[in-house]
């Protein structure tokens, strides 16, 4: 594990390192894949094999065989595809109708890669899945999501010590929304680049 040996993090990585600690008395086998997979759903719930299994790496049927042993304590759903999709009975699941505010993403967030695949448009709109997933070199780039959805990048630049966070929408911003955006983008930017003497927001097309 990298720890920064000054307490601060900076542009480039610590060259102090800290041996993580041994876990004592960590489950083993099935009982190691059933827990990581609760800690997925704890996480990211709902969500069926396949997306557990693409966020930890492993193979499908193992991962449905954990869900199928875990299923009786378990709240099952169903998507609008058929599928069935897991949780923890105890999990928050706020209502359809409550507001998502705009939030900004960091490069290669989990919750871009909590899913399958070809699950993601619960969250990233194929539309916007190029602009976001730089295929060529294997890039996730930051973005903002709008009512619960990807709906556009966002970059930040410092020079002489003026911090500029720039949004580029990937479609319209209605006028209400825009407002709440920018209001979350100058929050981000003063909480990263706190030592700026300056905190702007851009939003380019």
């Amino acid at each position: 594990m990298r720890a920064p040996a000054e307490g601060a993090w900076g542009p480039k990585a610590p060259g102090a390192l800290r041996a993580a600690p041994r876990p004592r008395g960590a489950p083993k086998g099935d009982k190691a894949l059933d827990e990581v997979v609760r800690r997925h759903l704890r996480a990211f719930g709902p969500a069926d094999a396949g997306d557990v299994a693409g966020w930890i790496g492993w193979r499908t049927p193992p991962v449905r065989a954990a869900l199928e042993r875990l299923a009786p304590g378990l709240a099952r759903f169903e998507d609008e595809g058929g599928r069935t999709l897991y949780d923890l009975p105890d999990a928050p699941r706020p209502d359809p109708g409550t507001p998502a505010p705009p939030r900004l993403l960091a490069a290669f967030d989990s919750v871009l890669l909590a899913y399958a695949g070809k699950r993601r448009q619960r969250i990233l709109p194929d539309a916007h899945r190029d602009a976001v997933y730089e295929r060529r070199n294997l890039q996730i780039r930051p973005s903002y999501l709008v009512d619960g959805l990807v709906a556009g990048t966002w970059s930040m630049e410092v020079k002489r010590r003026a911090a500029t966070l720039t949004l580029r929408p990937l479609e319209r911003l209605a006028r209400g929304t825009r407002g709440a955006l920018v209001d979350e983008a100058e929050r981000l930017v003063r909480a990263l680049q706190p030592q700026a003497t300056a905190h702007n927001v851009a939003v380019k097309r």
